[in-house]
């Protein structure tokens, strides 16, 4: 990703590389889950979408508490690079409080005890896990993605949470809650809007239905894979069959 004056493509980057040294197929779930959101048009903050960053940090959530098996990932703790490559992110926010920084720590510990059922799990495993995780398991109007502890608990009692209001600014639900690592007071799912909601619940739902219909109920006569059903580009819909609700959906170049 290339950026300007912006925190967290470096903080993404920085998380992308240390998983890819702590386990080659976490990079490659991040990769391909962020190639997933911006072929289905739910990856761009900007069109009130989730942000590259914050599909880092879902991906590296699911990993940490999302597999019966066992954790793929540490906690924020035990990232060695943070001495390094997390630090300098941390740096790029000046206001952020000194604790918001990755704690310190070695991933010794962690490699000598990883359970062993998750070596297995393939890099398609992981990403059929990830959507059943977060289509089926995970309550995003209760829960708090934190990558920090990785654990999964509620939202601390001073974190921001994120009220969806509609077009009329009347609160209809309380958004997903992820936390940045970075910057504890920063709920990077913030950039939803209402719409932008309903397109990320809906599409967590169809990935997860999808993975679990047999080909013939996908409508691909058994000519295609379910990854390829998956990647399938969204398509904005006809804005002369719907009204204009000032929100426009469709993906556009990071």
């Amino acid at each position: 990703d290339f950026s300007v004056n912006a925190v967290m493509p470096p903080r993404a980057a920085a998380l992308l590389a240390e998983c890819g040294r702590l386990e080659p197929r976490a990079k490659a779930l991040i990769v391909l889950v962020r190639r997933w959101a911006k072929d289905r048009g739910v990856c761009h903050a900007s069109k009130g979408h989730l942000s590259p960053y914050a599909w880092t940090l879902l991906a590296i959530y699911f990993l940490q508490v999302g597999l019966p098996e066992g954790a793929l990932l540490p906690p924020l703790a035990a990232f060695a690079a943070s001495s390094e490559g997390l630090a300098a992110a941390a740096a790029t926010t000046a206001s952020s409080p000194p604790q918001s920084a990755p704690l310190r720590g070695t991933s010794s510990f962690w490699h000598s005890h990883r359970k062993r059922k998750v070596a297995s799990l393939t890099v398609g495993d992981l990403f059929r896990r990830f959507f059943d995780f977060y289509g089926r398991a995970f309550d995003f109007s209760r829960e708090v993605v934190c990558v920090r502890s990785g654990k999964r608990a509620r939202p601390a009692a001073d974190f921001p949470l994120h009220a969806i209001v509609d077009a009329s600014g009347v609160k209809v639900e309380v958004g997903p809650s992820i936390e940045d690592p970075f910057d504890l007071a920063q709920n990077v799912a913030a950039s939803l809007v209402l719409p932008s909601l309903r397109r990320f619940q809906e599409e967590l739902k169809r990935a997860a239905s999808l993975l679990l219909l047999l080909p013939e109920e996908r409508g691909d006569n058994g000519s295609s894979s379910p990854l390829a059903a998956l990647l399938q580009p969204w398509v904005p819909p006809d804005k002369d069959a719907f009204p204009d609700d000032g929100f426009d959906g469709c993906q556009a170049d990071d």
